[in-house]
This record gives C-alpha cells, structure tokens and sequence, in this order.
C-alpha cells in the first residue's frame, strides 16, 4: 500500500511540474506568434481574417484585435 501512495504522490508532483512548464511554454510562444502576426506577419494575418470572415482589417487597431 505504501508503494502505490508514492507512486500516486511522484504522479502528481511530476505532472505539477509539467503543468507549469507547458504553461510557461505556451505563454512565450503565444506572446512570439501574436508580436510576429503584428509586425512581419501581418500581411498573413490579413490574408487569414478576409478568408475567414471577408473583412478587411482596418489599421494597427484592426490587426491587434484579430490577433488575440
């Protein structure tokens, strides 16, 4: 019985720890292809949005709020 608790305990100590580096990985990943779609890329998202919806983005205001 002892075993199966640390086993349980090492599960859930691990998968906190891997919670939060996908977290962390996410966050700085995100925050890189949001800046990248608002500057380099934002011709790409432009393209994506008229596809997606048929408008057109209207400035820097336009662009920051397709990109959430």
């Amino acid at each position: 019985m002892q075993t199966l608790k640390d086993l349980i305990a090492l599960h859930l100590v691990r998968s906190l720890h891997f919670r939060n580096v996908h977290e962390h990985t996410f966050a700085k990943v995100y925050t890189e292809h949001r800046t990248a779609l608002l500057t380099d890329q934002s011709d790409l998202l432009r393209l994506a949005v008229l596809q997606r919806s048929g408008l057109h983005l209207p400035g820097p205001q336009g662009l920051a709020a397709a990109a959430r």
